[in-house]
């Protein structure tokens, strides 16, 4: 296969994890409203476990330890939105704004 053709695939998919990155963040959102009003915390660790264990099925073995890398970016940026939308600060919160 040509490079600029593998590329190209690539490059479809990620368009769609933009896409679906958004998508997750506007739930995000939701989450931060729900948790502010109930009081609950922006941390939830058990949860994140819990989504690990369960995403890294859906890879090969060689996959997951990379995969784990993804969502742990993926909750850091999470609870940054909620802690900013939550009116708290954050370390990484302050870096985005930057």
């Amino acid at each position: 296969m040509e490079l600029d053709k593998i590329r190209q695939g690539i490059d479809a998919i990620d368009d769609k994890i933009a896409d679906l990155y958004e998508e997750r963040m506007k739930l995000v959102g939701q989450v931060s409203e729900a948790k502010k009003q109930s009081g609950k915390a922006v941390n939830d660790p058990e949860r994140e476990k819990n989504i690990l264990l369960r995403v890294s099925d859906r890879v090969s073995d060689g996959n997951q330890v990379y995969l784990k890398r993804v969502f742990e970016t993926i909750f850091e940026t999470s609870k940054a939105y909620q802690t900013m939308n939550a009116e708290y600060h954050s370390e990484i919160g302050e870096k985005i704004k930057e």
